[in-house]
């Protein structure tokens, strides 16, 4: 709900060509049909801001859709090496930059590729509320137990099942 919206005003604002979306793994495949996509939902939310012509494209997971920040680093370094990118930007929530951008570096160290964060803020929590909604609280404190996984690690550990 947030990623989006960032995502195409730093298209708007010339810091990016194209805007690549993840491709997730399906939850359950009885019902995944009734689900909008990603994509539609991104281009769904352009038309609602009047915004068009997007280069919308979604970038193919090798692990039959990502289940984690580190997937999408998997995934998008493949991209960005076939495509000869030299630089990207990620767009996230702001709540958790530093651990998506510390994912995306380990995975893309050596690669020559520049990595940085274009972060979204919500509408619902910030720094300076978030133990104020349910959201906040289940956010900050998934982050806490994350950040320390994403240290330790440079891929999805294989204890952590994340399916």
């Amino acid at each position: 709900m947030t990623r989006i919206p960032k995502g195409l005003d730093l298209w708007q604002k010339g810091f990016a060509p194209l805007i690549f979306l993840t491709e997730e793994k399906s939850r359950n495949s009885n019902y995944q049909h009734l689900k909008v996509s990603d994509l539609e939902f991104a281009r769904r939310v352009a038309a609602q801001s009047n915004i068009n012509n997007v280069p919308w494209a979604v970038i193919l997971s090798i692990s039959g859709g990502a289940t984690s920040t580190f997937d999408e680093a998997i995934d998008t370094l493949r991209l960005a090496k076939d495509r000869g990118w030299r630089r990207i930007i990620i767009v996230t929530d702001h709540f958790h930059t530093r651990r998506t951008l510390y994912a995306f570096e380990k995975v893309f160290d050596k690669s020559g590729i520049e990595v940085q964060v274009g972060y979204a803020n919500n509408e619902i929590f910030d720094a300076t509320n978030w133990w104020t909604s349910d959201v906040g609280i289940s956010s900050f404190v998934l982050e806490t137990i994350k950040y320390p996984i994403y240290l330790f690690w440079s891929e999805e550990p294989e204890l952590v099942r994340n399916d």
